[in-house]
């Protein structure tokens, strides 16, 4: 059931879509879509809409279980607090707050606090709505998990074709790294070249460019002391 986000992604991209039609036209032919053509999408996605939302039901244990397993007593790392004025204490909440020693991880309950609220608009895509700071604030853990679904691209359709080419394209010394690295290789230089990590900081982008290459050494010297 990718076809509802193949849809939004085509919708939400109609005027660029337009602009290059307009630009290819003649080379376009039968292939160009026309504002009725764009109509009977609208109507499309507005029909499958109802089998999407049948299937979420099918979907929550899934990601609940996927929380539990992998994300819920995740380590995190603490990130500076929102710059938010801090109220002074008086002497009765001082006193409160020495005998609260009984606390709550508030990791615990993410997903429960997430999943109760009511749907918040945004004006940007999911993927970049998670990555703000403070969501990332707010949802430590949850946000992970957000981050690492979203990031899939849709399809996968280049990273496929270059390594169905792998032996054309790359050089006998760099397939000593290995399958693996050369995978997260080639995938993280799709998702730049595609935009996938432009909402990311600089300072993660290295990082995961760092454990390629760590990973990349730790292969070759693998290779070399057998």
């Amino acid at each position: 059931m990718e076809v509802p986000v193949l849809l939004d992604a085509a919708l939400d991209k109609e005027e660029h879509i337009k602009r290059y039609q307009g630009k290819y036209y003649d080379a376009l032919v039968d292939e160009y879509l026309a504002p009725q053509d764009w109509q009977n999408l609208r109507e499309t996605r507005n029909f499958l809409q109802l089998f999407w939302k049948a299937r979420h039901k099918k979907i929550f244990p899934v990601v609940k279980k996927l929380w539990k397993g992998e994300y819920k007593n995740l380590l995190t790392v603490c990130t500076t607090p929102s710059v938010v004025p801090a109220l002074e204490l008086d002497g009765y909440d001082l006193l409160a707050k020495e005998l609260n020693v009984i606390g709550t991880d508030p990791g615990v309950a993410e997903y429960e606090t997430y999943t109760s609220q009511p749907p918040i608009p945004i004006d940007c895509s999911r993927l970049v709505w998670w990555l703000h700071d403070e969501q990332k604030e707010r949802f430590s853990r949850l946000s992970k998990i957000a981050i690492n679904i979203l990031s899939i691209p849709v399809m996968s359709a280049d990273p496929e074709r270059t390594f169905s080419g792998l032996r054309r394209t790359i050089s006998w010394d760099r397939m000593l790294f290995g399958a693996s690295t050369i995978e997260k290789g080639e995938c993280l230089e799709s998702w730049i070249r595609s935009g996938r990590t432009a909402g990311l900081q600089v300072d993660e982008v290295e990082q995961y460019e760092y454990m390629a290459e760590e990973g990349s050494t730790s292969a070759l010297e693998e290779d070399v002391g057998h």
